[in-house]
């Protein structure tokens, strides 16, 4: 059986792998449509949203059509391993990871055209389409978590207000990949910032620079104004610079291409509080989701609360998070009163 670690093997070992299944991938999503009556409405094409002229695949959430995370499936490794476990079940010949490794054309091409035979996986009441939905599903919802556990901690000192990433949807996102969650404040944009999770991160301190072990620096984020690392324990939040003197990868001593950044550059270090309890909790909510196959959403309206109920809605069982305030002092009580109920209910 496939999994996202075997994806991420063979995408990570040879661009040219990644670049054909999400070709293919790409292609494909096009096809997802409401061809078959299902409770929510798919609709493919392009719409003014949030970020612009967004495109991709739309379903009806929250009485609006959003922008759908089953746009992800192309970079999504828990999605494309869905896909392979599909051919492995229902042809004779099986795809393994060593096989694209060894032969990765070959194997790229045969993927390809098994997939292609079946628009039927890109429908909705398709079984294959619901696993690749959910996978997506839980994917993109703890993006947006962790986005909140990091303002939630960095509003209580900082008299900012970012405006979380809630839907994507710009090229970038559909064609490329590109999975960095932008946040910014004001309409402008003008003061935009990077948001990255860096696992147990943050290398070292050597008295004038700061080492980071994971966090990805592209050229692209030169334009940005400041950057958020969260490394689990603490945020660092830093200015931005166009001068690789001052951020960007080099070499450590010890650990190899790493991404530095100059302590002139620092705005604050701020340790988590009850934000990363809200974080779990939520966390919590969004694996149980995924086990029972809920959706699990989060929007914002016009009611200027924050809110999390479980529903049914266009027929569907539905735990939708309305998120307006990630700074409010009441979330954490409000996400803790809802999981004590959700965590017991069937």
């Amino acid at each position: 059986m496939w999994n996202s670690k075997d994806v991420y093997r063979i995408t990570q070992k040879n661009k040219n792998v990644e670049d054909s299944l999400k070709n293919t991938i790409n292609e494909m999503i096009k096809s997802i449509s409401n061809k078959y009556k299902d409770p929510f409405i798919y609709t493919w094409g392009f719409k003014v949203g949030n970020r612009g002229k967004q495109h991709g695949v739309f379903v009806l959430q929250n009485g609006r059509e959003r922008w759908c995370w089953i746009n992800t499936i192309n970079t999504n490794s828990s999605a494309l391993a869905c896909l392979l476990n599909f051919i492995n079940k229902n042809y004779k010949r099986k795809l393994y990871v060593d096989d694209f490794l060894e032969n990765p054309i070959e194997s790229c091409k045969y993927f390809n055209e098994c997939i292609k035979k079946h628009p039927e996986l890109f429908l909705p009441r398709n079984e294959v389409f619901k696993e690749m939905f959910f996978e997506t599903q839980f994917t993109w919802n703890k993006s947006i978590i962790s986005q909140l556990v990091i303002l939630h901690t960095i509003t209580k000192k900082h008299d900012i207000k970012f405006n979380i990433g809630i839907e994507r949807g710009d090229p970038d996102d559909m064609f490329f990949g590109i999975d960095g969650v932008l946040l910014y404040s004001g309409s402008t944009g003008d003061d935009t910032v990077q948001f990255k999770n860096s696992h147990n991160g943050l290398l070292e301190f050597d008295g004038e620079n700061y080492w980071f072990k994971y966090f990805k620096y592209y050229n692209s984020y030169r334009k940005l104004k400041k950057l958020i690392i969260d490394d689990d324990l603490k945020v660092f939040y830093f200015h931005n610079s166009q001068s690789n003197d001052l951020c960007g990868y080099s070499k450590h001593p010890s650990e190899g291409e790493k991404f530095r950044i100059h302590k002139s550059l620092l705005i604050d270090i701020m340790e988590h509080t009850d934000s990363l309890k809200i974080g779990s909790l939520l966390h919590e909510i969004n694996q149980i989701c995924f086990d029972k196959q809920i959706v699990f959403y989060i929007d914002t309206d016009n009611s200027g609360k924050n809110s999390i109920d479980r529903i049914i809605e266009s027929k569907v069982d539905t735990v939708k998070f309305i998120l307006n305030n990630p700074e409010d002092s009441d979330l954490l009580e409000i996400v803790t009163s809802f999981y004590e109920k959700f965590k017991t209910t069937p």
